[in-house]
């Protein structure tokens, strides 16, 4: 539906965006008469299909002495500003579209009474219809709709600043579709015959009506004779909803008023969900006093002031209201000061409390009660409004979710947490007795509590950590106590490592998108998953082949975080065995961590021994978070098992990280060419594996001399034929001839078949027939293999490498 607009216009007429337009300048005063329109009548100024305004000016009145009924395909518009008087006559404006030059207020089959009045009597009729057809009543004017007379269409009815009103007996024909607004300054007025053979009132009536109504409009309603107490009156059907003169908001009446009611009675709008409806009621108290009975606020930790609306309603019309004075009372009374209340507020008038309110050291819900005095005579004195204030202050934050201390190095350290106050008023205020530290004793809070931190401003919380002549990785959670408003706990993740003097070798199980804990050599889980450090190589490996890599969530702290474990398979007895070979003969220190993410405790078994022989357990009923600490003498040349076997009720087995020390843990210094090769370059150490995962082994990678983490490595065997021979060429690093690697070329036909091996030794002496060694001093060696092309044909050749463990 159209929508207007309101303008102030300054020294200026108001002009349309209209097609023509013709002006009433009365002759006889008949509105019928062609002769009293300067262009004619409206509908014909302009061609049909044309936008047509007819104006009745202030000052000229017009009047209907026959139906005025536009020519057919004719769309016209009338505006009042001085009176048209329809009487028994129709005014027949059937064009309404949005198809005009002007979609808003004023278009095409609208009457706009603008400031003028229009009058319907007996036998009259405002007759509207079409998409576009509305009634506007602005600027003071009126339409009055006499008995006898006759309402149809239109599709919205707008009274912004003025009055409409019906008889008792208007008939109506058709519905109100789209809305009926009454603005401010505005009056809707039903008269109602109630006399004692029955009652005839008009009645609005609408399809999907919405009421826009604005809070200092006024229903009217007269009575021919008195209703009595509890009548009730449909005065609009058909509502879809109650909303504000701007369309937002729940929209009603400012006033409500009768008249021909008997003494002591009043009237009341009753917003049902379809009707609008009045009732007749006992008049109100003179004065009355109309304030809710409770009010809540929100504050964010400084004084602020705070208002509550007070009215009116003396059911006189005249009495004044007189408040003798407003007071606080209740618990937290003290936070209220400066009161302010208006001494005397006019009959249906309205006025407000304002008081100042200074929260105190906490937050949280402030309660206490307003006390007003006054002439009120609806009920007792002092009227008593209970007000609660809610203070959203302070506000704690933080630097980081964990600290980590990494490697020390020093029998004690200390690192701090930096604690923000982000409220507006408040100090923050952290709890000595709430603010805990759990998991690890090698941590303490060293800041004196409670620490006070004020508005906007921080403050450091120290933590130190000693471990004492402990090893391995300490991990705990320091959780911050205050006043926070909402009572938010930040807990600190803390994780400090503590390594062994001399060699050792420390294994965090992970994934591959999480780091490894400081100190720790990071092994991404999967099954059959081998590290080499400092010559010892662990393994992981499970009955039924099942490891996979989990987790308890986001940070960095992958100790706490990070695991390998079996999968929940529903078999009992499941478990995950770290093979570890490579020791030296001697002491093995071993300590294991075992975190999981679950609400359970998932227990599990320790059992320790040479791989392949019978285990001894050395601990059972162990439960997630566990840290498990052996010590054992070892052989050098054997496979030592650690088994984490999970108990029949869990069927999961874990653990998430491994630090091994002592004298069986050697330097590295012993190992094979290629298993420090590898270690130096952070390989897996198995000869297969591919790291940079470009087609070329490690162990081939080794051997030419090319970067194992370099992806771009292209094949390094060239090939060249002549005169039946093919020669195969690739360069060798001198650092790969060690003992325990070997070297060969393999040919096939078809990829499939590689029945032919040469080897590629130490000189061409010690090598295959066809191989050639050019020694270049300190430059890679040149391996030149030529081989004859008679019988089978030799397509393929590739080069093989093994690195004895």
């Amino acid at each position: 539906m159209k929508k207007y607009h309101v303008a102030l216009i300054l020294g200026c007429s108001l002009g349309l965006p209209v097609g023509a337009q013709t002006t009433f300048t009365p002759v006889s005063g008949d509105f019928n008469d062609p002769a009293n329109w300067t262009e004619g009548l409206p509908d014909t100024v302009a061609a049909a299909g044309s936008d047509d305004l007819g104006i009745i000016p202030f000052g000229s009145t017009a009047s209907m002495s026959a139906l005025y009924q536009p020519l057919a395909g004719r769309r016209i518009r009338i505006t009042v500003e001085g009176s048209l008087e329809i009487g028994a006559q129709e005014l027949q404006l059937r064009a309404g579209s949005t198809g005009s030059s002007s979609p808003e207020r004023g278009s095409n089959g609208d009457l706009d009474v603008n400031g003028g009045t229009v009058t319907v009597g007996a036998g009259g009729q405002i007759d509207l219809a079409g998409v576009g057809a509305d009634i506007f009543i602005d600027q003071g004017g009126s339409i009055v709709f006499g008995p006898g007379s006759t309402l149809s269409g239109p599709k919205a009815i707008h009274i912004l600043d003025g009055t409409l009103e019906f008889a008792a007996d208007v008939a109506r024909a058709g519905a109100v579709e789209d809305e009926l607004v009454v603005g401010a300054d505005s009056t809707l007025t039903f008269h109602v015959d109630n006399a004692v053979e029955g009652t005839t009132l008009f009645t609005v009536n609408g399809s999907s009506l919405q009421l826009e109504l604005d809070p200092e409009s006024t229903l009217a309603v007269a009575f021919s004779h008195p209703p009595a107490l509890g009548e009730t009156f449909d005065l609009v059907t058909g509502v879809s909803g109650y909303k504000g003169i701007d369309g937002s908001g729940i929209g009603s009446f400012g006033d409500v008023v009768g008249s021909g009611l008997p003494a002591g009675l009043s009237l009341r709008a009753n917003y049902l969900a379809d009707t609008l409806q009045v009732e007749v009621i006992e008049e109100p108290p003179s004065p009355m006093i109309v304030v809710g009975a409770e009010y809540s606020f929100t504050n964010e930790g400084y004084p602020q002031y705070f208002s509550i609306p007070i009215s009116n309603e003396s059911g006189d019309r005249t009495t004044d209201l007189s408040i003798t004075g407003v007071t606080a009372a209740g618990d937290d009374a003290s936070s209220v000061s400066d009161i302010y209340f208006p001494s005397s507020v006019a009959a249906r008038d309205d006025d407000y409390i304002d008081f100042n309110f200074t929260p105190g050291t906490r937050a949280g819900i402030y309660s206490f009660s307003l006390l007003v005095d006054s002439n009120d005579a609806s009920g007792a004195t002092p009227r008593l409004i209970n007000v609660t204030v809610e203070v959203k202050d302070p506000t704690i934050a933080v630097s980081g979710t964990s600290i980590d201390f990494g490697l020390p190095g020093v029998p004690e350290t200390t690192e701090t947490i930096t604690i923000y106050n982000d409220g507006d008023g408040l100090d923050l205020v952290i709890d000595g007795t709430s603010t805990t530290l759990e998991g690890s004793p090698a941590f303490t809070i060293e800041t004196a509590l409670p620490l006070s931190i004020p508005a906007g401003d921080s403050a450091d919380l120290a933590v130190k950590f000693t471990p004492g002549s402990a090893v391995g990785v300490f991990a705990g959670t320091l959780t911050i106590g205050s006043n926070d408003y909402e009572g938010n706990t930040p807990a600190i993740l803390l994780q400090g490592v503590a390594m062994p003097e001399g060699n050792h070798v420390p294994l965090d199980f992970g994934r591959s998108n999480s780091p490894a804990t400081v100190g720790y050599e990071e092994v991404l889980v999967a099954e059959g998953v081998s590290k080499y450090v400092s010559g010892v190589n662990v393994s992981l490996v499970s009955r039924d082949g099942d490891i996979v890599a989990g987790a308890a969530g986001g940070g960095v702290d992958t100790v706490n975080i990070d695991y390998a474990k079996t999968t929940f398979n529903g078999a009992d007895d499941n478990y995950i065995s770290v093979l570890i070979s490579g020791l030296q003969t001697g002491t093995l220190e071993l300590m294991s961590t075992h975190r999981y993410a679950s609400s359970f405790d998932l227990p599990f078994d320790l059992h320790f021994g040479e791989a392949g022989g019978t285990l001894e357990l050395v601990a059972d009923d162990l439960i997630k978070g566990s840290s498990f600490n052996l010590t054992r003498e070892v052989v050098a040349g054997k496979t030592y098992e650690l088994r984490v076997l999970e108990q029949g009720t869990s069927n999961v087995a874990y653990i998430s990280s491994l630090l091994l020390w002592g004298s069986a843990v050697g330097d590295g210094s012993g190992v094979p060419g290629y298993t420090a090769w590898a270690l130096g370059n952070g390989l897996s150490g198995n000869p297969e594996a591919d790291f940079d995962r470009d087609g070329i082994s490690d162990i081939i990678e080794f051997i030419t001399g090319s970067d194992p983490k370099d992806g771009t490595t292209t094949n390094p065997l060239g090939v060249e034929t002549s005169e039946g021979y093919v020669t195969y060429t690739f360069q060798r690093d001198d650092a790969s001839e060690v003992a325990g690697v070997e070297v060969k070329v393999q040919v096939s036909p078809d990829l499939a078949d590689w029945t032919t091996t040469l080897d590629v030794g130490e000189n061409t002496a010690n090598s295959s027939l066809g191989v050639i060694i050019t020694e270049n001093g300190s430059d890679p060696d040149t391996i030149t293999v030529t081989l004859p092309m008679t019988g089978d044909p030799v397509n393929f050749a590739r080069l093989a490498g093994t690195s004895a463990p």
